[in-house]
């Protein structure tokens, strides 16, 4: 059985290059989940809420590995985007979760960056907990 286990920031490079393939359709090779306890890039399919739900039903002793979530832009950027992260903040609080970092920048929004730096010098890229 898969058991979620403490790991270096960057240790799931490493895993990731010595595993083959495995029935999620993540080829073999390919990184690993980017922290101890994240859901692999795209198997997150019903949102940040319920991947904190998951977490939560994991021993206590392992919810303090790294979980990494990404936000959604638009959603975080509405009108009742602040109302949306302080739910989601305190359902992090109620279901006894250690530890949580999050993203709200668009896959765009980084590409852009990339080819013309000089433009979005106030954007913060932050890959498990260094910026």
């Amino acid at each position: 059985p898969v058991k979620p286990t403490g790991q270096a920031v960057g240790l799931y490079m490493e895993v990731g290059s010595r595993t083959g393939p495995i029935p999620d359709g993540r080829f073999g090779g390919e990184a690993a989940d980017d922290g101890g306890i994240s859901p692999y890039s795209g198997t997150d399919k019903k949102g940040p809420t319920a991947a904190l739900r998951s977490v939560s039903k994991v021993q206590k002793n392992q919810k303090a590995n790294l979980l990494n979530q990404r936000l959604s832009v638009p959603i975080m950027r509405s009108k009742h985007g602040f109302d949306i992260w302080h739910a989601y903040m305190d359902t992090w609080h109620d279901l006894n979760i250690d530890h949580v970092q999050f993203n709200v920048v668009s896959t765009e929004e980084m590409k852009a960056a990339q080819r013309e730096p000089e433009k979005h010098q106030d954007l913060i890229v932050r890959v498990s907990g260094f910026s």
